[in-house]
């Protein structure tokens, strides 16, 4: 089991989308949700969760005030022409910020559980440098658990 202290922080959703345009305007006009990071990066998460098909991605984080301590997070996959590269697939990704990777990791581990990436780096523009890495659930919704780095 994974100490509460360590990891149960609920940091973001991650949806990925089609059109992130049509996707940010319905977040932002409709849900009146307030855009903290656009950025494009080129990073291995986009080849994981694309099945290889991307290898950059656009990344939106939206909030609902000036606080992070939850985030909405819009993915679009992009192939190397920026164009989107999902092939239709949708996914919903529970985002856990940890103190410490490697030992959510082997917390992870000593329950029974492999993770199904490797562990990636990513640096965004206004958020900064994290580490990620990611699990499936029972139901094979995807876990992210995220390490910022100073």
């Amino acid at each position: 089991m994974i100490e509460a202290k360590q990891c149960r922080t609920l940091v973001h959703v991650d949806l990925t989308v089609a059109d992130m345009e049509r996707s940010v305007a319905f977040y932002t006009d409709t849900m009146g949700l307030l855009m903290l990071e656009d950025c494009t990066v080129e990073t291995e998460a986009a080849r994981f969760l694309s099945a290889g098909k991307a290898s950059k991605m656009r990344m939106v984080f939206l909030t609902s005030g000036s606080t992070t301590s939850f985030m909405l997070e819009l993915i679009q996959l992009l192939d190397e022409n920026d164009q989107e590269a999902s092939g239709g697939r949708r996914d919903i990704i529970l985002a856990y910020r940890v103190n410490d990777l490697q030992e959510a990791i082997r917390a992870m581990a000593d329950d029974g559980h492999q993770p199904v990436s490797d562990v990636i780096p990513i640096e965004l523009s206004h958020l900064g440098r994290a580490k990620v890495v990611f699990y499936r659930d029972p139901d094979g919704y995807l876990i992210e658990y995220v390490e910022f780095v100073k």
